[in-house]
């Protein structure tokens, strides 16, 4: 589960719930509006719970 904007205070962020899973295997897809280019990256495992997508616009969409 996504949580967007999960304390009010800033749209650009999310919190990633992993309900007790192991996360692996993670790509982040971000889809642009039309006629943009589409950013695709793999993730490490070990990073999973500390990485931050350092650019996100509130024209893009954060598929994951």
């Amino acid at each position: 589960m996504i949580k967007m904007n999960p304390y009010g205070l800033s749209p650009l962020t999310a919190i990633i719930m992993d309900n007790g899973y192991v996360l692996s295997d993670i790509k982040v897809t971000i889809v642009p509006k039309p006629n943009g280019q589409t950013i695709s990256y793999n993730v490490n495992s070990k990073m999973a719970k500390t990485y931050m997508v350092e650019f996100l616009f509130l024209d893009f969409i954060l598929l994951i």
